[in-house]
């Protein structure tokens, strides 16, 4: 008859086959069972744990007698792309930093008019003469007291430096029209659920 020893015992001899060392599994409780350790980033001890140091070795940091695991603490695993192009230029176990993909937002105003004409310049249309006892008529005023050639078609130089004033634009909470609010957070994250990844050690 076989007892609860024995079936323990057999346990442990297929622990390795059933789930290698290194192996990281989730578990829904902050506690881990035994043989296993939470991915925390802590450094162990290489001579407490020569099979996993066997293993990963120095992957994940390495100080004198001690060795690191991976620190997966609200962090999520992504594929290692091995040279497939969707990931590049990352080494394995590298740590990657949240990121935005680079996008633009289109801004409409009502109201499109400024305060005042943007650049341009005016024509002055004259003859050569004297006029220093008398004036030449041009659009928008008079000459006086100077010799100058005018030519039909003459322009004055473009409009000097200035500003418009824009309508005030206020953006308020981020909104789609066709999916409502967006939710903005200090990251972009999809919905997701806290739970321990843990490393099997023994």
């Amino acid at each position: 008859m076989i007892t609860i020893d024995d079936i323990q015992k057999i346990k442990e001899s297929l622990s390795c086959d059933l789930l290698p060392i290194g192996a990281i599994v989730i578990f829904a409780a902050e506690c881990p069972p035994d043989g296993f350790i939470v991915c925390d980033g802590r450094m162990i001890k290489k001579n407490v744990f020569q099979e996993l140091y066997a293993i990963i070795g120095n992957t994940f940091g390495e100080d004198g007698e001690s060795f690191g695991i991976p620190d997966l603490r609200g962090r999520f695993v992504r594929g290692f792309d091995m040279s497939n192009l969707i990931d590049p230029q990352r080494s394995f176990g590298d740590y990657q930093d949240d990121a935005l993909q680079g996008h633009s937002h289109k801004t409409e105003w009502n109201d499109k008019t400024t305060n005042a004409n943007g650049a341009h310049s005016h024509s002055i249309y004259g003859d050569k003469r004297d006029v220093s006892t008398g004036n030449i008529s041009i659009k928008g005023g008079y000459l006086s007291s100077i010799h100058e050639d005018f030519k039909d078609g003459n322009r004055t130089s473009l409009e000097g430096l200035h500003s418009h004033t824009l309508p005030d634009i206020i953006l308020d909470d981020v909104c789609s029209g066709k999916y409502g609010r967006v939710k903005v957070g200090t990251e972009t994250r999809p919905k997701n659920l806290a739970l321990n990844f843990c490393i099997k050690v023994k």
